[in-house]
C-alpha cells in the first residue's frame, strides 16, 4: 500500500441546512495540490444542489499545504469551477474559511 496516499486523505462532509439555503462542506485530513480538485467536484456538485446560494468550505480542521490555499483562493480556478458547474456558468457564493495558521505546511505536503 502507498502510504503517501493514505497520508493526504481528505474527509468530507456536506452539511445542508433545513431551508436549503445554504450549505458547508467541513473538510479534514490533508489538503494538497494533488487532491484539490476532488473538493472542487465535491463543491461542483453541492452547487449543483444549491443554485445560486452559498456554501461555506470549511478547512478549519484541515491541514492544508499554502500552495493548495493559494490554488483555493485564485479567482482563475473559482472560474473553471464557475465554468464546470453548468451551462449557466454561475457558481454559488463560496465562501473559504481557511485553517489555522500552525495547520498549514510551509513545505509541499
Amino acid at each position: 500500500m502507498d502510504r503517501t496516499s493514505t497520508q493526504h486523505r481528505l474527509k468530507v462532509h456536506v452539511h445542508i441546512d433545513a431551508n436549503m439555503e445554504s450549505a458547508r462542506i467541513d473538510v479534514r485530513g490533508t489538503l494538497t495540490a494533488a487532491n484539490l480538485r476532488a473538493l472542487y467536484v465535491v463543491a461542483r456538485r453541492t452547487s449543483a444542489l444549491l443554485p445560486g446560494r452559498e456554501i461555506v468550505m470549511d478547512l478549519a480542521h484541515a491541514r492544508a499545504a499554502s500552495d493548495a490555499v493559494t490554488a483555493l483562493h485564485d479567482p482563475a480556478q473559482l472560474n473553471r469551477l464557475a465554468a464546470a458547474a453548468g451551462s449557466s456558468g454561475l457558481l454559488c457564493p463560496l465562501r473559504i474559511l481557511d485553517p489555522p495558521p500552525a495547520a498549514k505546511s510551509r513545505e509541499r505536503v
